[in-house]
């Protein structure tokens, strides 16, 4: 006897049941965390100089290093959640560089072909986990996207298994809407206000699972040909079950925190943000408030963020003030201030290394404030601020300024510093996230010569 499929529960219980999917998800404090692998991509890299910490490698509680004068002195507040490494090197081929260090940046493989689709000769790791440990979830993976104009190569990053590009979500409105909106009711357990979906969840409440569906896993048990295998997965479905009841008594009918609830609505519910390059920062944090908002309610646990795409113009970062004007030109032409006639390119350059960073902030201050009984969300996850190539001028792929935060729910060591020697590759650290999220039987990732030496950092 096999247990309802997904597509049977959803049947069951209709659209309360699809929306209380990531209720059924719920564990209590005591069991494994709840682990997931965010990637913050920013393209063009970073101005080397005055990037990487000042000291020695080795821990940061020790004092070993500090990031005073650095552009790394915006993640202050979160140093002890970090592990800043140097050393890594992007190894790809295919199309100029940027479009190298896109493509094979999470596929660990090279580009099959710059000018036409698919340009990947491989999946890339996030959309490996999606099928994974997406399967549980509502959304196997979510990918968002801010200003994402022109397409090449280097505008993607995550590739299906026969190495097509899987496009961006660049309206935050729309997955807001497509996600949370028909969940979310009144933010104190549904009334007038609630819609109708939020409505039919409480009807589950009401009804209590617990009474509808426990009279009908005690008839299974009694049923002949059932293993003890299949038995604890029934025992399990009905802690799961139990779990909703108890999640369902908080004070958003069981949707994470009120006051996440009451924002969420304020901010995407009111007037929208017109998209234009004026607006990125606006647009920008929405899909940063709407990857919080899915990791507090367990919609996906493998989320991807471009705000940039290399070799290609971008938005005028007129947000950005340098001697009390703003900066009228865009990230990827600043990196390359000497060939484009940006005037002061080097400050200016800085100044954009800092607001980039400082937005990867508050996405770790956002998912820190998020408690999982005994540990945030921050603490179960592994969020890596990635970019394609290491120096925006000499498009170079060594040194690469990745920075993973999180301890990926207790297994990753933070508050560190390290100098990687020999220049691994940097195939070697996307089975270091494979691991992290559960799939230690791998032995490589994309290209197999490139992944020798096994995992990084564990």
């Amino acid at each position: 006897m096999r247990m309802p499929s997904r597509r049977a529960l959803l049947k069951g219980f209709g659209a309360a049941g699809l929306l209380a999917m990531p209720l059924l998800r719920s564990r209590p404090a005591s069991a494994a965390p709840i682990k997931r692998f965010i990637t913050f991509f920013s393209s063009s890299g970073m101005r080397q100089d005055t990037y990487f910490p000042n000291g020695s490698p080795g821990d940061f509680a020790s004092g070993n290093y500090n990031v005073t004068g650095k552009t790394l002195d915006v993640l202050t507040p979160h140093l002890s959640d970090l592990t800043i490494t140097k050393g890594i090197e992007i190894y790809g081929a295919g199309g100029d560089d940027h479009d190298a260090g896109s493509v094979t940046l999470m596929t660990g493989n090279k580009v099959r072909d710059p000018k036409q689709t698919p340009y990947a000769m491989g999946e890339s790791l996030d959309q490996y986990l999606a099928r994974r440990v997406g399967t549980t979830t509502v959304e196997p993976s979510l990918l968002v996207g801010v200003r994402l104009q022109r397409n090449r190569a280097s505008k993607w990053i995550s590739f299906d298994q026969a190495g097509n590009y899987k496009d961006w979500n660049q309206d935050p409105y729309s997955v807001y809407a497509r996600l949370f909106q028909g969940v979310l009711g009144d933010c104190a357990g549904g009334g007038a206000s609630a819609t109708n979906a939020a409505k039919d969840l409480l009807s589950v409440r009401r009804k209590s699972v617990l009474d509808s569906v426990l009279a009908e896993s005690g008839a299974l048990k009694r049923a002949h040909g059932m293993d003890a295998a299949e038995l604890q997965k029934l025992e399990r479905l009905e802690t799961a079950i139990r779990s909703v009841e108890r999640r369902l008594e908080g004070p958003m009918g069981g949707f994470g925190s009120a006051e996440s609830c009451k924002t969420a609505k304020a901010t995407f519910e009111g007037t929208p943000a017109n998209n234009s390059d004026a607006n990125f920062p606006q647009l920008l944090k929405l899909n940063l408030d709407l990857i919080a908002l899915a990791v507090e309610l367990d919609v996906t646990r493998i989320i991807t963020l471009s705000l940039s795409l290399g070799g290609s113009g971008g938005a005028p970062m007129t947000w950005l003030n340098y001697n009390g004007k703003p900066i009228d030109a865009s990230h990827h032409d600043i990196s390359h201030g000497e060939q484009r006639g940006v005037s002061d390119y080097l400050p200016k350059l800085e100044i954009v290394d800092r607001w980039n960073l400082t937005q990867y902030g508050y996405l770790l201050e956002k998912l820190k404030a998020i408690n999982e009984g005994g540990a945030t969300a921050l603490d179960n996850s592994a969020v890596w601020f990635a970019s394609d190539v290491s120096d925006g001028k000499l498009h170079s792929h060594t040194d690469m300024p990745f920075i993973i935060a999180g301890k990926a729910g207790g297994e990753l060591k933070t508050g560190r510093y390290e100098v990687l020697q020999g220049k691994p590759l940097h195939q070697r650290l996307l089975l270091t996230f494979a691991h992290l999220m559960g799939e230690t039987g791998l032995t490589s990732w994309g290209l197999p010569e490139p992944s020798a030496g096994g995992p990084l950092l564990l």
